[in-house]
């Protein structure tokens, strides 16, 4: 109980702290780890306030592959646009351990969904590359473009692939 109450704690430094206490607050949750996650999680999801949510955000981020599942679930089953773009800027800054659930985002009916994927593994940049090659000789239709426009904003080029890609949007 004691660390829910300073969990508690952190989390109200994030939404009414000073700078310095906000800042310190991302540390020490990200310092719990695991253990905080599903309280930063209910606030992230829970809160109105972008800045509380940036903050919970970024503290998700620090505490890395253990998010993963929470962030993935949380693209899946929310429908708030504003949630889920912060969800998958936070997998982008957790970098090559989201990879692959990125990627699972694009056999989703949802293309917002797949947008943000998209986005989340531009962000990431390079270390995307291999998976989303591997990627594309496996898919089809939807999944294959995306995949592929998403290389081609990484800066890898397949310029045969995309324009039959973009042929079939004409």
């Amino acid at each position: 109980m004691d660390n829910k109450n300073n969990v508690d704690e952190l989390i109200k430094a994030l939404e009414c702290g000073t700078l310095d206490e906000k800042r310190n607050a991302v540390f020490c949750l990200a310092d719990m780890g695991e253990e905080c996650l599903p309280l930063v999680t209910a606030t992230f999801l829970e809160t109105d306030n972008n800045d509380l949510r940036w903050y919970t955000a970024n503290v998700m981020a620090a505490i890395g592959e253990p998010a993963i599942p929470s962030l993935v679930k949380i693209l899946n089953e929310n429908e708030d646009d504003s949630i889920r773009k912060y969800a998958a800027s936070t997998l982008g800054t957790i970098g090559e351990p989201a990879i692959e659930a990125l990627i699972s985002l694009f056999v989703t009916g949802n293309a917002k969904l797949r947008g943000y994927a998209s986005l989340a593994l531009i962000k990431i940049g390079k270390p995307s590359i291999e998976p989303l090659s591997e990627f594309i000789e496996c898919s089809d239709d939807v999944a294959h473009r995306c995949a592929l426009l998403t290389l081609q904003k990484i800066g890898i080029d397949r310029p045969e692939e995309v324009e039959s890609a973009f042929e079939t949007f004409r």
